[in-house]
C-alpha cells in the first residue's frame, strides 16, 4: 500500500472520522494558515489537521484517519513507513498516535507528544522532516489496517501533517548485489574483482554463492561462509581475477541463494572498456574511440565530442576534442580526472615528450587545470611540471602553482609542451588531466586537442605557432611578412623541410627551411614573400610543414584567427564606453589585451560608474 495524498482529497478507500469537535482532516499543499508560504513535507499535498487555525475557543478536537483494509497474513516481515511533522504546544497534552488493527483490536505502535522539528519553515524542518519506519509483522492478519490519530488535549494546540504512507513486506530470504569496487586503471588486462553484497531479507544468511561471468567465459564463483545479518552488507573479493579482452567487456555479477524470494536485485551488469598498452608515439586527436579515456572524481564535467559552447566552440583539428562540458560550463566544487590509456615505454625509452593544443577559460586563480602521470598502475600520481631543459613551451601560465588558470588571450588554441626524463625502462606510464574548481563562478573550461606523447629521439619538426600577424594586431595591415616558430624536437639536426601557409582559404604560399635547425632548437622562420592583408578585416591563417621521415603529424599544422581587424585607423576624437562588449569574453572593436588580468565587468563592480561595462585589472 502506498499513498502520497497528491489528489488533495481523501483517497479512495481511506476513512476520516471526527471523534470530538467539528473539524476533520484536510488535504492540501499548505498545511498551516499562520506560517508563511506553502507548508508541506515534499512540495506536494499531504494530510493534516491544523488545530491552531481553529482558534482558542474551538478545543477538544480528536480525529482519526484510517487506511484501507489489507491482507498481510502470508507476509514475513511487514514495515509501515511515513513522513510526518507534529508540532506540540508546551503545557498541553496534545499528541499524535499510530495504531495497527491486529484482526481483533487496535494495537498502538507509536506515540508522539513532542516536536521532532516543529514549526513549518524552521531550520530543523528545512533540514529534513521526520520519517517513521515501524515493524508491524506481529500484527499481520487478513484484515489489517492503519489508524492515525490526533488530539489537541482539549486545548488550543498546533498541528500535525502526514505524507508518503507505505506498507510493504520484506521477504525472509533476499540477497542483492549493490555494486563493485572501482576497477583499477591497471595497464594489465587482468584485474581483481571486489563486490558489495547486501542482505535485504529478514533472516541471516551464510554459506551462499556469488559468481561472475565475463563476456563468454565460464562462470566463476566463490562462497561467502560468514554470517550476513539482515540489513548488513559485506565486501567479497574473488580469488580468481578478471581477464579482460582489449575491447568493450560485458561483466555480469550475481548471487545464488537457493531460497531467494526476490530475483530482481540478484544481478548487476557492467560494460567496461579495457585497452592494451599503447606503443609510442601516442597520437590522439579524439576523433574516435573515446572509451579509451576513463572519467572519475567529484562532479566530473569531462566529455569527448564536438565543442558547442560560446567560447569553446570548435576543435583545433577535425571536429572533436577533449572538453569540460561540450555545451556549457564545468561544475562547481569539481575535482575530476580523465585518464589516458596505458602507454608502453619499450625497452630503451626513458625520456618522453608530451604536447597538445589547449584552449581554456577558467576562473582566474580559483579554478585550475594541470596534468599528472603515474608509473605504478595509478597507485601514485605526480604533477607533471615544466622540464627545465629543451622541449618546454607554454607549460602552465601560473608558474608558482604550476597550473593553467584564467583565460587564453584570444580564441586561438595554444600549443603547450614539456618533457619527462629518467623514466624506468620497459615500464608503463599513464596520464590524467585534473580540473579543480571552487564553489562559484564557473566558466566554459578547457578544450584539448592533438595530444602527442613520443620518445625524445623521435624525428619531429614541430610548427609551434604563427607569430606574426599577431593576435594583438589592432591597426590595419598592409603588405607584411608571415613569421612562424619552428622547433626541432629530435635529438639530431634537421636540415630540410617544406613550409606552407594559406590566408582565408586562398592561394597556398610555399617556402623551405633555409638553414639547419639543431637538436632541441626553436627558430623564428620568415617567409620570403609578403602577403597583402590590407583588404581583410578578419584573417584566418593556416600554416603547415612537411618534413621527410617525420612520423608525428599532429604538430605539423597550426591556425591563427584574427578578428575585427581595422581596415582603417580610427580618427580623433576617439571615444569608447565598452557598453557593446560581451562580458568576460573576447574583445571587439580592435581592442586587445596582453594580460589575463584585464577583464570586462559589469559596472555594479565599480561604485559611482555610470557606464554599463568597464575594464578592471
Amino acid at each position: 500500500m502506498d499513498e502520497d495524498f497528491n489528489t488533495s482529497s481523501l483517497p479512495t478507500a481511506w476513512t476520516s472520522k471526527i471523534i470530538s469537535g467539528n473539524t476533520n482532516w484536510s488535504f492540501s499543499i499548505d498545511a498551516s494558515t499562520t506560517d508563511p508560504g506553502n507548508n508541506n513535507i515534499d512540495g506536494t499535498s499531504l494530510a493534516f489537521f491544523d488545530d491552531d487555525a481553529l482558534g482558542a475557543s474551538n478545543t477538544n478536537n480528536t480525529v482519526e484517519l484510517l487506511s484501507p483494509v489489507f491482507n498481510n497474513s502470508n507476509d514475513s516481515i511487514i514495515l509501515l513507513e511515513f513522513d510526518y511533522n507534529f508540532r506540540a504546544f508546551n503545557g498541553v497534552s496534545d499528541s499524535f498516535l499510530i495504531d495497527v488493527f491486529d484482526g481483533s483490536q487496535w494495537q498502538n505502535v507509536l506515540i508522539i507528544a513532542s516536536d521532532d522539528c516543529g514549526r513549518w519553515g524552521s531550520i530543523l524542518c528545512n533540514a529534513g522532516f521526520p520519517h517513521a519506519s515501524i515493524n508491524i509483522s506481529a500484527f499481520k492478519n487478513t484484515n489489517c489496517q492503519i489508524r492515525f490519530r490526533y488530539t489537541d488535549g482539549n486545548d488550543w494546540a498546533w498541528y500535525v501533517g502526514i505524507d508518503n504512507v507505505s506498507v510493504f513486506s520484506i521477504p525472509n530470504n533476499d540477497l542483492s548485489v549493490i555494486g563493485i569496487h572501482s576497477l583499477s586503471n591497471s595497464c594489465s588486462l587482468n584485474d581483481s574483482l571486489r563486490v558489495l553484497i547486501s542482505n535485504t531479507g529478514g533472516l541471516a544468511q551464510s554459506n551462499f554463492s556469488i559468481a561472475y561471468k565475463l563476456n563468454n567465459s565460464n562462470v566463476v564463483s566463490t562462497t561467502f561462509s560468514s554470517v550476513l545479518n539482515p540489513g548488513d552488507s559485506a565486501w567479497i573479493t574473488f580469488p580468481t581475477p578478471l581477464n579482460f579482452n582489449p575491447t568493450t567487456n560485458s561483466l555480469n555479477i550475481f548471487t545464488d541463494l537457493t531460497l531467494d524470494q526476490d530475483r530482481s536485485n540478484d544481478t548487476l551488469q557492467i560494460s567496461y572498456y579495457k585497452s592494451t598498452p599503447q606503443a609510442l608515439p601516442l597520437l590522439e586527436d579524439f576523433e574516435s574511440n573515446p572509451n579509451k579515456w576513463k572519467i572519475s572524481g567529484n562532479n566530473p564535467s569531462w566529455e569527448i565530442g564536438k565543442p558547442n559552447g560560446t567560447f569553446l566552440d570548435t576543435a583545433f583539428g577535425g571536429s572533436k576534442s577533449l572538453c569540460t562540458n561540450l555545451n556549457g560550463t564545468y561544475n562547481s566544487n569539481e575535482l575530476s580526472y580523465i585518464n589516458s590509456p596505458c602507454i608502453s615505454l619499450g625497452s630503451s625509452t626513458t625520456d618522453i615528450r608530451i604536447s597538445f593544443d589547449l584552449l581554456y577559460r577558467l576562473e582566474n586563480n580559483f579554478d585550475q587545470l594541470w596534468l599528472e602521470y603515474s608509473i605504478d598502475n595509478g597507485n601514485n600520481w605526480l604533477k607533471l611540471e615544466a622540464d627545465s631543459l629543451i622541449g618546454t613551451s607554454n607549460w602552465y601560465n601560473q608558474k608558482t602553482n604550476q597550473v593553467f588558470t584564467g583565460i587564453n588571450l584570444d580564441s586561438n588554441f595554444q600549443k603547450v609542451s614539456t618533457a619527462i626524463r629518467g623514466l624506468p625502462q620497459s615500464s608503463f606510464i599513464q596520464f590524467r588531466f585534473v580540473l579543480k574548481s571552487d564553489f562559484s563562478s564557473e566558466f566554459e573550461g578547457v578544450a584539448i586537442d592533438n595530444l602527442i606523447i613520443s620518445a625524445i629521439d623521435s624525428k619531429d619538426l614541430s610548427l609551434n605557432e604563427i607569430v606574426y600577424p599577431s593576435i594583438n594586431q589592432s591597426c590595419s595591415l598592409d603588405s607584411s611578412y608571415v613569421f612562424l616558430e619552428l622547433e626541432n624536437l629530435d635529438d639530431t639536426p634537421i636540415s630540410s623541410a617544406k613550409i606552407y601557409y594559406q590566408v582565408n582559404g586562398g592561394t597556398i604560399l610555399t617556402d623551405s627551411l633555409k638553414d639547419t635547425l639543431g637538436a632541441g632548437i626553436k627558430r623564428l622562420f620568415r617567409f620570403d614573400k609578403k602577403f597583402n592583408f590590407i583588404t581583410s578585416s578578419s584573417i584566418q591563417i593556416r600554416a603547415w610543414i612537411n618534413t621527410h621521415g617525420d612520423s608525428i603529424s599532429l604538430n605539423d599544422t597550426t591556425y591563427k584567427f584574427i578578428q575585427n581587424l581595422s581596415s582603417t585607423n580610427n580618427p580623433l576624437p576617439f571615444i569608447e564606453d565598452f557598453d557593446a562588449f560581451p562580458l568576460y569574453a573576447n574583445l571587439i572593436n580592435g581592442w586587445n589585451r596582453s594580460s589575463n588580468s584585464w577583464e570586462l565587468r559589469p559596472s555594479y563592480f565599480c561604485t559611482g560608474n555610470n557606464s554599463t561595462n568597464f575594464f578592471s585589472m
